[in-house]
């Protein structure tokens, strides 16, 4: 018999082996065999439950393989070292004992592959991961008193709590920071950028720097201001004194040159030498009198002269002064509305950026919440398995119960308990008290703190920056109305926006303002200007006959109508059909807009029957309505029967309260005043 060596030293002594010996040794190996399967075949669905992929897990069935062909060279070694006293039939039946517990080991697999394929191909239950691990967990307990079982057990379960739900924690607490630092980090980044834009030296307080030096600056400039316009106001006053001495003084020499001796006349019974000595001596008095004339003349001329020229230096001082002020006031004003827009532009943004946090962090968390779905599946799955291993520490008696309460057992209030993140309360979190800059071009305060605290002779101009108030936005007082192109005008002045503009300016019935407010207010509801109208008829200046009115008023566009009947009502119509007087026939609201009114009871009656707004007829006044609401004849009468075209103030149509409220009664009335307008 040959011995092979192996590398270990051969037993010096050798013995032969009885069957039952080598049968026991080739039992203990297949068993061994057996059971590593079985560990292996068990793990592959415990992987697959903590969501490795299936290309990763099934590396760990190359365990089996590698253990066995590790134990068949140990096996092999010991076998050699046996054969030196085995027969070599002896070798041949060890042989196909471990032969056979390799077979065994492959059957041991073959049904958690099947499990597994079930897996891959997405054809098992809900929770394959987890009845796969059932079903290795039942083979496993069917072998329940294998060697090492019980120690596997809880080998595994010390690693699932110390490691595997340990990593779940350790993930649940990333996922909280990282959702607490989203929330608070969004909001705080724009409340951060906020304060530096409104802080020391941020953007805010740069542009508000500007304009206090400005202001600063407009104020010291306004001071020389008025400094120069009193001196030149001093000036003025005394040019206008020396003014009125020079023309006192230079009117005496005037007055000489202008003067006629009447004395010369020689006296009756006065010598020659008397007369002539007489006159001498006059005369050298009044030259000497016209001498200091002419001198006091001549002086106070050149003290106005000299003043005049003093006067026009200081008001050119003056006047460069103003204009350098009226600048730096530009100067100002510009830089107030620079803060007032950039005050609107931080506030703007930082709302942009909360908006932009709070749907970055909606976006996150909903991302959040997925995560922690998955982590409270995992951790399921970790009590499910821990659950399941303690089966192991049963009795045969008990395992089946045991593993049933493991399969029924809720763990979802458990994993709510371990793993809930806590979200913020309020989402979007409030923000920062954010305001335009106050006190600004646009506010009342302004004008109080910069332009009516100036001196009285050094008065701020009409704001004209970008921001300042525009006349459209000036509401005139009554009897003037906004000038034209008010939107382009700078200012807050009556004088600055408004233009005296009584509207029907010298009517003989609407001087009333309640009156004209009323008649304004309707000419608003149509879109009507309220400035502009012209009289084109007025019966006591034109003559009471309709054609008369027609010839007046026919062909102007829009007119108004304004009636004062004998029964004491005014009362009126108006409409932008234009009336023609060559047909007679009514107008629908397809051509224009109509309306009654009463100034008496203040009330607009508008049309409610939009085919007959008006009617036109040659020999006829004024006519509304298809009833007809109110006409006037050629004669100057007429008849009221409101309500068939026109809402009624009280009553219906064809009812005495309706047509006695508009016009007094039906038809026993006559015209004493018409006048029309057209809008011009």
């Amino acid at each position: 018999m040959t011995s092979v060596s192996v590398g270990a030293p051969v037993p010096s002594e050798s013995r032969r082996w009885s069957g039952p010996e080598l049968l026991a040794l080739a039992a203990s190996q297949g068993g061994a065999y057996l059971g590593f399967g079985l560990q292996y075949a068990l793990l592959t669905p415990f992987v697959l439950e903590l969501g490795v992929p299936v290309r990763w897990a099934s590396i760990i069935w190359l365990g089996g393989p590698i253990t066995v062909f590790s134990t068949l060279q140990r096996s092999a070694i010991k076998a050699k070292r046996i054969a030196v006293s085995f027969p070599n039939e002896a070798m041949s039946v060890l042989r196909c004992l471990v032969f056979f517990g390799v077979v065994a080991y492959g059957a041991a697999m073959k049904s958690s592959m099947s499990a597994l394929r079930s897996i891959v191909n997405g054809t098992g239950s809900q929770a394959p991961g987890l009845s796969q691990m059932q079903l290795a967990v039942q083979q496993l307990l069917g072998n329940a008193g294998s060697p090492g079982m019980t120690d596997f057990s809880a080998q595994l379960d010390k690693v699932i709590e110390e490691q595997m739900k340990k990593a779940v924690l350790t993930s649940k607490g990333t996922l909280q920071t990282e959702l607490d630092g989203h929330y608070s980090s969004g909001y705080d980044a724009c409340d951060a950028s906020l304060s530096t834009s409104q802080g020391t030296d941020g953007v805010l307080d740069k542009k508000t720097s500007v304009f206090t030096a400005a202001a600063a600056q407009h104020k010291t400039c306004r001071t020389q201001e008025a400094a120069d316009a009193t001196a030149k106001d001093t000036c003025d006053s005394q040019e206008s004194e020396l003014k009125t001495k020079k023309e006192a003084a230079c009117k005496v020499v005037s007055d000489y040159d202008s003067s006629t001796v009447t004395n010369c006349a020689r006296q009756g019974g006065e010598s020659y030498v008397t007369y002539t000595g007489r006159l001498v001596v006059y005369y050298q008095a009044e030259l000497e009198k016209a001498k200091k004339a002419e001198e006091l003349c001549e002086t106070a001329t050149k003290d106005y002269d000299a003043k005049v020229a003093e006067c026009t230096g200081l008001k050119s001082e003056w006047e460069k002064q103003r204009a350098a002020c009226n600048t730096q006031q530009e100067t100002m004003d510009t830089a107030s509305c620079t803060v007032l827009s950039t005050s609107a532009t931080v506030c703007e943004e930082y709302a942009a950026c909360n908006e932009k946090a709070t749907t970055s962090y909606n976006s996150d968390k909903s991302s959040v919440q997925s995560q922690e779905a998955s982590l409270k599946s995992e951790w399921i799955a970790l009590m499910h398995m821990q659950c399941l291993l303690g089966v192991f520490s049963k009795s045969d008696n008990e395992r089946a119960a045991a593993m049933k309460a493991c399969n029924d057992k809720d763990f979802q209030p458990a994993a709510d308990a371990a793993l809930s993140l806590t979200y913020p309360a309020k989402v979007p979190r409030d923000p920062k008290s954010c305001a335009s800059a106050s006190n600004t071009v646009q506010s009342a305060s302004y004008a109080e703190t910069h332009y009516d605290t100036l001196p009285s002779n050094a008065q701020a101009k009409t704001c004209i920056a970008e921001c300042c108030a525009k006349c459209d936005s000036f509401t005139c007082p009554w009897g003037y109305a906004q000038k034209d192109n008010a939107q382009n005008i700078f200012g807050a002045l009556r004088d600055e926006c408004c233009e005296e503009s009584l509207l029907l300016q010298g009517s003989h019935l609407v001087t009333d303002e309640n009156q004209i407010r009323l008649i304004s207010g309707w000419m608003q509801q149509f879109g009507w200007a309220t400035s502009g109208w012209t009289l084109c008829y007025r019966k006591s200046t034109h003559g009471g006959t309709g054609s008369t009115w027609h010839s007046q008023c026919n062909n102007k566009g829009k007119t108004i109508s304004i009636i004062k009947l004998s029964t004491g009502r005014v009362i009126g119509g108006m409409t932008s059909i234009p009336w023609k007087g060559a047909n007679s026939r009514y107008w629908s609201s397809s051509y224009g807009k109509g309306a009654l009114f009463s100034l008496t009871n203040s009330f607009l009656h508008t049309v409610k029957n939009t085919n007959y707004v008006t009617y036109d007829r040659a020999d006829y006044g004024p006519c509304f309505g298809g009833g007809h609401d109110f006409v006037i004849y050629n004669t100057w009468g007429g008849y009221c029967n409101i309500g068939h075209s026109y809402n009624c103030r009280v009553g219906s149509y064809a009812k005495s309260d309706c047509r006695n409220d508009f016009c007094g009664n039906y038809n026993s009335w006559s015209v004493q005043e018409l006048e029309t307008y057209y809008l011009n």
